[in-house]
């Protein structure tokens, strides 16, 4: 790539402490860090003085493919690395879950990397353990600094929720930098969420607690793929192709072996249908009821306070017919969205005692902590012994769950406790299900996905 702005501004001369290449490509840079033993120098000076040494960059190798150096084209324009900084952050973190929110203690590890482009402006790239952010500076229209949790737009002067805030402390330096970065400085920050992008202040104080500097970001996801073709040289780019070509070839062979597969399985579920499920347990469906949230004025209401509300159902009646050796019970509950609920099923005789009893406890929140959604959708299947026991039985059915759920749920009819139970009688054929099973788990070793090969 053709770097003629920094070409002109290069200057190249000798770590004073280890003798190590060094490069200035920015003409505003006043200090440089050596890539190699960590001394700062002030380039200013005709001696390139020695002011201060940073940890072992053996102790803060990058995380991936960027380096100091390196090229690249963003926009229309040519780009090279000129610095780093590895940041340790120490924040509260604004969260939302089921009605409650508040803000939580949270820690966050980043390099922040500094561009500059053949005109002479900036970019930062930054990057953590999951992925890449590019970072731009900006002049507000409105710059403000935070008032306690709230923030006004810097483009429309209205109050914001401010989203994560706190300190960043300085742990590493590479490169150069227009002012003296050193490990331990810190800076504060706040920042809110606007179109889809984090909108950052950041603020550093002087020695005698004077407000020194204030800077305005927005901030982006930025993907790996993209910064690799933005970087990488031609022939990188090439071996980056290739590698996609091959993972093709393997997803392709995949496919075949899938279908091998699959063809296999329709055999095995044949051999199962014909052979072995005669043999089975046989099966009597015994009782099929809905328990709707949403016909609650029906049940009894066990109890009722500020936070937990309690519904409890009886069911129908049904008859266990003598030497029945087992009973098969399944809940299957349907919740709203933005709730919690715990769902407990209790059989019982005439006389009160409980034959079974058996909860299930779903959640399912999409917005559980800074746009992370939680749920656990699961229904209970099991088998119990009814050797002894005959008679009518009772079922009931509670749903226990907080208020602001309730309130969500008894508004949709779709909110529900489906309960199924089924008779069923001596088992049968254990070794032909053994041998089946034995046999299903050779096909899936011999069947497997080979490795694929992956550029980075």
């Amino acid at each position: 790539m053709k770097m003629s702005m920094h070409n002109k501004q290069t200057r190249q001369y000798k770590c004073g402490s280890c003798g190590g290449e060094m490069e200035l490509h920015n003409s505003r840079s006043k200090f440089v860090s050596c890539p190699y033993c960590g001394t700062v120098a002030e380039q200013d000076s005709e001696t390139y003085k020695i002011l201060t040494k940073n940890a072992s960059p053996d102790k803060f190798k990058p995380r991936s493919f960027l380096k100091l150096g390196l090229t690249g084209k963003f926009n229309g324009k040519h780009y090279k690395i000129i610095g780093r900084i590895s940041w340790k952050s120490t924040y509260k973190e604004y969260w939302n879950e089921g009605g409650e929110s508040g803000y939580s203690d949270e820690t966050w590890t980043f390099d922040d990397w500094l561009l500059i482009d053949e005109y002479g402006g900036y970019l930062n790239i930054v990057e953590d353990n999951e992925g890449y952010f590019i970072t731009r500076s900006f002049i507000p229209k409105y710059p403000s600094l935070p008032e306690g949790t709230s923030i006004n737009d810097f483009d429309t002067n209205t109050p914001q929720r401010v989203t994560e805030y706190g300190t960043s402390e300085i742990l590493y330096y590479e490169g150069e930098s227009t002012y003296l970065v050193q490990p331990g400085n810190k800076v504060g920050f706040s920042q809110y969420n606007a179109n889809h992008q984090d909108v950052i202040a950041e603020w550093r104080y002087s020695e005698d607690g004077k407000l020194k500097e204030i800077e305005f970001f927005k901030e982006g996801p930025i993907s790996r793929a993209e910064l690799q073709m933005a970087f990488l040289s031609n022939d990188e780019k090439k071996q980056l192709q290739q590698a996609v070509i091959e993972k093709q070839k393997v997803r392709k062979t995949n496919k075949n072996i899938f279908r091998v597969g699959g063809l296999l399985n329709l055999l095995l579920g044949v051999l199962f249908v014909f052979v072995l499920y005669p043999n089975s347990n046989q099966q009597e469906k015994l009782y099929d009821q809905k328990f709707s949230l949403y016909e609650y004025k029906q049940g009894k209401l066990a109890s009722k306070n500020d936070s937990l509300i309690q519904l409890s159902f009886a069911g129908k009646s049904f008859n266990i017919k003598p030497n029945t050796p087992y009973l098969k019970v399944k809940i299957d509950p349907n919740i709203a969205p933005e709730t919690q609920v715990l769902v407990l099923l209790e059989i019982t005789d005439n006389s009160g005692k409980v034959l079974f009893k058996q909860s299930v406890f779903n959640y399912n929140y999409k917005n559980y902590k800074k746009g992370k959604a939680a749920s656990n959708l699961s229904n209970y299947l099991s088998t119990f012994s009814t050797q002894g026991v005959e008679g009518t039985f009772f079922p009931k059915v509670i749903f226990e769950m907080p208020k602001v759920s309730f309130e969500r749920s008894k508004q949709n009819n779709n909110v529900y406790a489906h309960i199924k139970l089924w008779e069923v009688g001596e088992e049968h054929s254990s070794v032909l299900f053994f041998v089946f099973g034995f046999f299903l788990l050779l096909i899936s070793v011999f069947i497997r996905v080979p490795k694929l090969k992956t550029f980075d």
